[in-house]
């Protein structure tokens, strides 16, 4: 899914192997190629994943989660109260060279989201922007990483509603800001984050507007408490 991996290369890199190996007719080979609108990067980068990056990892978070569940498998009792309280309590000590975006991150997402943030705002530097074109609602901006001119992604800024979208689409697919959109906001020089690149399933305030709004009675609704939950990342 982090692959920078278009359709189009994708394509040529799976004829070039197939014609290296040369297994046109076999038919499990036919069968997965028929099957790359579900695991291809090519083609998934932009479904919401959550954070979960292989189906290998996901098999080994259920793993993990399967030994800290409780009380039949609800949701609710998995162990949260350190991660909240590391969240909300104590604050970071700045690393890059972009104080002010790495603060607006740091007061924004939980902490374990937020170094994720910080790893990608110092990637940042590695990227330029090397066109921009300006049209009646929105500028675009084309990218690349430094040294690789072959590896070029579009920012557009839209004005009106103050959003950002990247054809690498790894927002769309992790719900954080690829290196490629905070290159745009550096250039920009914003110092605090825009409201629509920051979700709310990874903000420190989530949680709690989920527990205002959370529709439960006094002995607690286990139901409506998981679709409340799921509810933050749609």
């Amino acid at each position: 899914m982090l692959a920078n991996v278009e359709v189009e290369e994708f394509e040529r890199q799976w004829d070039a192997m197939m014609d290296e190996c040369g297994v046109w007719e076999v038919e499990w080979v036919k069968d997965l190629y028929a099957k790359k609108m579900s695991w291809a990067t090519a083609y998934i980068r932009g479904c919401f994943y959550a954070g979960l990056r292989t189906t290998s990892t996901a098999c080994k978070n259920g793993q993990v989660c399967g030994k800290e569940i409780r009380n039949l498998g609800v949701c609710h009792e998995l162990p949260t109260e350190e991660l909240d309280f590391r969240s909300l309590y104590g604050s970071p000590v700045l690393q890059t060279q972009f104080p002010e975006l790495e603060k607006s991150g740091a007061l924004n997402y939980t902490k374990e989201i937020f170094v994720r943030f910080r790893d990608a705002l110092k990637k940042s530097v590695r990227i330029t922007i090397v066109e921009c074109n300006k049209l009646d609602d929105q500028t675009v901006y084309v990218t690349q990483k430094y040294r690789r001119p072959q590896f070029r992604w579009t920012v557009a800024h839209h004005f009106r509603e103050d959003s950002f979208f990247c054809s690498c689409l790894r927002f769309e697919s992790f719900g954080l800001p690829c290196v490629h959109i905070l290159a745009v906001l550096v250039q920009l020089d914003i110092g605090c984050l825009p409201k629509s690149i920051v979700l709310k399933c990874w903000s420190k305030t989530a949680k709690v507007e989920l527990e205002g709004s959370s529709p439960m009675n006094e002995e607690g609704d286990v139901n409506a408490v998981y679709k409340v939950r799921v509810g933050a990342f749609l």
